[in-house]
């Protein structure tokens, strides 16, 4: 499948769920995350924060379990530069404000600067995945360019509502491959 196609079909698939689906699918996510991942082994978790109108997985369940059981490991997410597609990393908590871009993402309005390389796990947003770990994200290449970023040991986990495709034909030398991705049945573990 190419990575046009995948977007297309699976943005279709993710509008149909209806809103209760998305909430009780991003909920198993993080449970299985957290059967998989013991947050305490890791210095800085960088996720997304939800674009509720796009039906992303719901991140609030992560950020509910690392406030309550794990309140010493850093959290972060980003804010996007849209006339770079950069993204610059900042670490948040539960006192964080956040207020939304023009591409409605919600961003910290406060929050310490940090590098990527301070990061040792990142939890990725997409619309597809194949069965070698690579993604199709929302394809101007925001997460690829930090994902290049990162420390050759952070761990690299996507989350996604469905299974995977066999292969996504047209990956090139700057996608980044997951190590895991995770979906409501099942944690994937890629090479």
């Amino acid at each position: 499948m190419k990575k046009l196609d995948a977007r297309i079909a699976y943005r279709d698939k993710r509008n149909i769920l209806t809103t209760e689906r998305v909430e009780e699918f991003s909920q198993l996510i993080f449970n299985n995350f957290f059967k998989q991942f013991d947050a305490s082994d890791y210095s800085c978790i960088h996720y997304f924060k939800t674009i509720s109108k796009l039906k992303e997985v719901n991140t609030k369940y992560f950020e509910e379990v690392m406030y309550e059981k794990f309140p010493q490991v850093k959290t972060a997410t980003s804010v996007s530069d849209i006339n770079s597609t950069l993204l610059t990393h900042y670490i948040i908590d539960q006192n964080t404000t956040f207020k939304e871009n023009l591409l409605r993402i919600p961003e910290p309005v406060n929050g310490k600067k940090i590098s990527e390389k301070e990061i040792s796990l990142v939890i990725v947003p997409m619309f597809a995945f194949d069965k070698a770990g690579h993604r199709v994200g929302y394809g101007k290449g925001y997460y690829d360019r930090f994902l290049r970023e990162l420390t050759t040991d952070c761990v690299k986990v996507g989350v996604n509502f469905f299974p995977p495709v066999d292969v996504i034909e047209d990956f090139d030398t700057f996608d980044v491959a997951l190590n895991y991705c995770i979906t409501p049945e099942k944690v994937y573990k890629f090479k």
